[in-house]
């Protein structure tokens, strides 16, 4: 008998738990571009929100970002002399994502896991592959910070590993 309201308790405990969380919401200047991210997140078998939650964080939705530094353009920051295939300098939004899309899936069907998929798109596969051969599954605790809180940002609100 006195299993049962302690087993009650946990599951309400657990629910109140689930109810509480906070998840991501794209932010409403990026909601123009749902459609986009929804179709290619589809098409690529990318998780729900990923692209959005890629695109808030490399350019905050500007289409139009350019980043003197590294040379990225576009809403998801490609960057061109890393990508010829691509005439990056004439992306629109939709280009923009999908091509992203392509991209992060490639990494994934490379390297295995989202983390190592959304480092790879940041800091770049080449940089990656050197870290994990150099480093196994030590990996994460030697990549420029940039990467770490890029990975760490995303996988957590997209709810990814």
């Amino acid at each position: 008998m006195r299993k049962f309201p302690l087993l009650l308790a946990l599951i309400v405990g657990a629910g109140l738990l689930l109810m509480t969380r906070k998840t991501w919401a794209i932010p409403t200047r990026g909601m123009v571009y749902f459609p986009f991210f929804s179709q290619a997140e589809y098409q690529y078998a990318l998780p729900n929100r990923l692209l959005a939650r890629v695109a808030f964080q490399e350019s905050n939705f500007d289409p139009g970002a350019h980043n003197e530094s590294s040379g990225a353009r576009g809403m998801m920051q490609i960057i061109p002399r890393w990508h010829p295939g691509v005439n990056v300098t004439d992306l629109d939004p939709q280009d923009d994502i999908f091509y992203a899309a392509k991209y992060l899936r490639e990494n994934y069907n490379r390297f295995g896991s989202w983390s190592k998929a959304l480092a790879a798109y940041n800091w770049g596969p080449g940089n990656l592959s050197k870290a994990i051969t150099k480093y196994g599954d030590d990996w994460q605790n030697h990549l420029p910070k940039e990467t770490e809180n890029y990975v760490k940002n995303v996988t957590r609100d997209v709810g990814i590993t």
